[in-house]
């Protein structure tokens, strides 16, 4: 949903397409879902981590916690899950 916040505090929805315009002192506010995405992330391939790390998306330590795999630092690589 989007909603545009007046210098009073007031809030007004939005439609979440098209053109809106604000006045001096207004905000808009645009909430929405995150993608979670699918599967079980310790399948995911290791060389789709390292890239999500390499571009920013992820940190390394994050996509370790979240891959159950340490990253290496540049160039950005995955070490493959231990068996």
């Amino acid at each position: 949903s989007q909603h545009v916040i007046g210098e009073d505090g007031t809030v007004r929805e939005i439609p979440t397409s098209g053109m809106a315009t604000l006045s001096p002192g207004e905000l808009m506010r645009s909430v929405s879902a995150g993608g979670a995405g699918y599967g079980d992330p310790t399948t995911r391939p290791p060389e789709a981590v390292a890239h999500d790390v390499s571009e920013g998306w992820i940190t390394p330590e994050r996509a370790a916690a979240v891959y159950s795999r340490p990253t290496q630092a540049a160039p950005p690589q995955v070490d493959e899950p231990a068996v």
